[in-house]
């Protein structure tokens, strides 16, 4: 499987030669699927308030990878960390091939078991909201996964997040 990579100040795209079997937390196209490109799109952040009509989270996404020209069905996620936080790590063991692609905005650093400060009341209202930020990882393999091997993989990657 050969995949091509592009990360700009908006987005970064991951285009497939064929189709991949996917799992993940994706808004458009998440779960269990089969999909040709990925989609991660920056959003502005929207702490203040000062936009409060906004179309569905998976026709933004849809939208932005029909004016990217990324194949169908694509899979898509947001987030409103910096596109300069883009990582990309391959690895190669014999004929096995990891690649993961990240970007993270690491404002609200929190390990599992720390006390949560997020208060959806105040999320539109409170200069607190600057410290949240997102990590979107999308790891992959040229290996034929089982379903029951890509949800330890996704375990994994929540662990490792």
């Amino acid at each position: 499987m050969n995949i091509s990579w592009r990360c700009t100040d908006s987005c970064f795209t991951l285009r497939f030669d064929s189709r991949v079997k996917t799992l993940s937390t994706a808004i458009l196209n998440g779960g269990l699927q089969t999909v040709s490109s990925f989609l991660n799109l920056k959003v502005d952040e929207n702490f203040e308030g000062k936009k409060t009509v906004f179309p569905p989270p998976q026709q933004t996404l849809a939208d932005e990878a029909a004016a990217l020209g990324l194949e169908t069905p694509a899979a898509g996620m947001m987030t409103a960390a910096s596109m300069r936080s883009f990582q990309f790590a391959y690895r190669s063991l014999g004929s096995i091939n990891v690649y993961c692609f990240l970007t993270s905005g690491l404002s609200n650093a929190l390990a599992a078991g720390d006390p949560g400060e997020f208060m959806p009341s105040q999320m539109y209202r409170s200069a607190e909201t600057n410290r949240f930020g997102t990590i979107n990882i999308v790891v992959g393999t040229d290996c034929r996964l089982t379903d029951s091997a890509l949800a330890e993989v996704l375990l994994v990657v929540a662990e490792a997040k």
